[in-house]
Order: C-alpha cells, then sequence, then structure tokens
C-alpha cells in the first residue's frame, strides 16, 4: 500500500508542468536545497473512513503543499499546474480546500498554501 505523502509527490513529480519550474525541488516537511522556486509537502491528517461495519478501504487524507518563491507570477503559475496535477491524479481522487498567500519578510519570499483533501481506496 502507497502513502499518501508517496502518491502525492508522484503525482508531482510526473506533472511535466510543475517540474518546468520546480525541477526535482519538492521537499517532504522541510527543503533540503537553497534553489528556487521549491514545494514543501506535508500531510495534516490521516483516517480510515469508518462505518457501521467497522473501517472501510477507503482512506483519508489531509495534505498541504507549501510553494516558495521569489517571483509572485510565477508562483501563481506554479500554483495552477500543482493543482491540475493533483485533482487529475490517477491514483487518488483530490480536491482544493483551500489556499492562501503570504509574503516572508525574514526570508523575502512569496509562500503560497494550498491544502487537499485526498481519498484512495486501498
Amino acid at each position: 500500500m502507497a502513502s499518501y505523502r508517496s502518491l502525492f509527490l508522484a503525482a508531482l513529480e510526473s506533472a511535466a508542468a510543475v517540474t518546468a519550474i520546480v525541477g526535482q525541488r519538492i521537499y517532504g516537511l522541510h527543503a533540503a536545497s537553497t534553489g528556487l522556486p521549491y514545494i514543501i509537502i506535508s500531510v495534516l491528517s490521516h483516517e480510515h473512513s469508518p462505518h457501521l461495519r467497522g473501517v472501510s478501504e477507503l482512506d483519508h487524507a489531509r495534505m498541504r503543499c507549501d510553494l516558495y518563491g521569489e517571483d509572485f507570477n510565477q508562483l501563481v503559475t506554479l500554483e495552477a499546474a500543482v493543482r491540475a496535477a493533483i485533482q487529475g491524479a490517477a491514483t487518488f481522487q483530490a480536491q482544493y480546500v483551500f489556499g492562501f498567500e503570504l509574503y516572508e519578510d525574514d526570508t523575502k519570499l512569496y509562500h503560497l498554501v494550498l491544502e487537499f483533501s485526498l481519498w484512495h481506496d486501498n
């Protein structure tokens, strides 16, 4: 059984529109490189869907995708590419939940946050 993190990561790494902007700079929990722009993914929650007879094979996860870069317009383009890659993934169903935009004064980087709900039938 593949983890949500690995399925999510595979969907991003296989999307040409995403890798055209970030290359291989897609990380879990923290950035391992200083190259820009980059993406950090994290699992916010993961649960099996319960029903009256126990727990189903349907898994649900909330995933967060943080986009960092110096060019805001480039991040907006990256946001669209990430949303298309995740919502079009063949290995799970996904829904975009919300997002917001930040500017980090200490690093001088733009930061876009995207959150998704994912479902996968084991």
